[in-house]
């Protein structure tokens, strides 16, 4: 059976239709019609929620009843600046200074709006993780801040649970205490792709492949409009020249798309073809318009593995560049760069200031770019330092 529905809004009060239509063959088994004021919208998802669990028939469980039975009315204010809020963070990038301000008039307009602080931890996550826009240090505390205020307010939230896992994945390098913060989420919301995609990538840098593909293969019956999740498929499961491809093939038709050149640059360096990772590079660049941070540092990477070493170093006066322009720049992105040189003393160096601050790229992103470190991965102060993260030496 399939559920379908519409929602419409007319001022401070919604109207939700659900209906539920078997599939083969097609009939109409049901349907019936909501309305409530705005300020109920949160009883109205769970009234709906289990109305469709009782006429297909299937057990709710204690658990279960317990999350739907704790809604409560809401500021339809609030929630209104909130969805806006999940909007531009979905969005990613710089919008993400309009989720926080968005999330910030929700708190404001009701302090007991736990979602709203859960908001703001995961904004200021990808400020400081997956976007690499603030340093470490304005950004991860914030998160454990928000979180806890979230939970305080509502134990049940989801979206905290994950934002107190990624603290203790990107800031603490506490592993298993991120595992378990992200299983927690998992058992409150099964199918939140926010949750899973946020737990993929943790398997991924730590190289869980087996783990990985498993989880991927539920993102993809959860979202299977998504293009690039078979990809990653067949990339996790060691088919990387399989995996490029199929890239190639996406990003022939999307060239404007960034991200697909990077995924092409790291797999292509990963197999050892640094031309070819270059060139993927020099095509990136102009379309990230000033914040080629990690771009660069991976192009510094290879011209010093393939000899090039004046083109290393201006990549290294690149990195300077860009930090003087306000941009956030790891000192590991530093120690990338004089990894493909062969400069042990130095990308040392950069790695140590990079633990010492808790940086971006350090912790499980090593494990990640490990090819990045191929250079000086028999160092005795490369391992010391990777023992130091709770990381095993490959």
């Amino acid at each position: 059976a399939v559920v379908t529905g519409s929602a419409f809004r007319s001022g401070e009060t919604v109207r939700i239709t659900v209906q539920l239509m078997a599939a083969r063959p097609e009939k109409h088994l049901w349907s019936q019609t909501f309305n409530r004021d705005l300020v109920d919208v949160l009883a109205l998802h769970s009234e709906v929620a289990r109305q469709i669990a009782s006429e297909i028939q299937i057990k709710v469980t204690q658990d279960e009843e317990t999350r739907l039975q704790s809604e409560v009315a809401v500021n339809s204010e609030a929630y209104e600046n909130y969805l806006l809020g999940r909007h531009y963070l979905r969005m990613g990038g710089e919008t993400l200074w309009q989720a926080i301000e968005y999330f910030e008039r929700a708190i404001a307009l009701d302090s007991t709006f736990a979602p709203g602080y859960a908001g703001l931890a995961l904004a200021y996550s990808d400020l400081g993780g997956t976007y690499n826009i603030i340093a470490p240090e304005d950004s991860w505390p914030k998160v454990r801040e928000y979180a806890a205020k979230a939970l305080a307010l509502n134990e049940g939230l989801a979206e905290a649970y994950t934002a107190l896992a990624l603290v203790k994945q990107y800031y603490d390098w506490d592993w298993v205490g991120a595992e378990k913060e992200f299983k927690h989420a998992m058992e409150l919301n099964p199918n939140s792709l926010e949750v899973l995609e946020f737990y993929l990538v943790f398997l991924g840098d730590g190289g869980r492949h087996d783990d990985a593909v498993t989880l991927y293969e539920k993102i993809i019956r959860l979202d299977p409009n998504s293009k690039s999740h078979p990809i990653w498929v067949v990339y996790y499961s060691g088919r990387v020249e399989e995996a490029i491809q199929l890239m190639l093939i996406e990003s022939k038709s999307q060239p404007e798309k960034a991200i697909l050149h990077w995924h092409l640059a790291t797999w292509y360096t990963e197999a050892g073809k640094y031309d070819d990772a270059i060139e993927h590079l020099k095509i990136q660049i102009p379309l990230m318009k000033g914040d080629e941070v990690d771009e660069v540092a991976l192009l510094g990477n290879l011209y010093g593995r393939i000899g090039h070493r004046a083109q290393a170093l201006e990549m290294l006066e690149r990195l300077d560049e860009l930090m003087r322009q306000g941009k956030y720049v790891s000192p590991a992105l530093k120690a990338w760069v004089y990894s493909g040189l062969n400069d042990r003393d130095e990308a040392i160096l950069w790695l140590t200031k990079g633990y010492e601050t808790r940086a971006h790229r350090m912790g499980l992103d090593i494990i990640w770019v490990k090819y990045v470190f191929e250079p000086i991965a028999d160092d005795p102060r490369f391992k010391d330092l990777l023992r130091k993260m709770n990381l095993e030496p490959w």
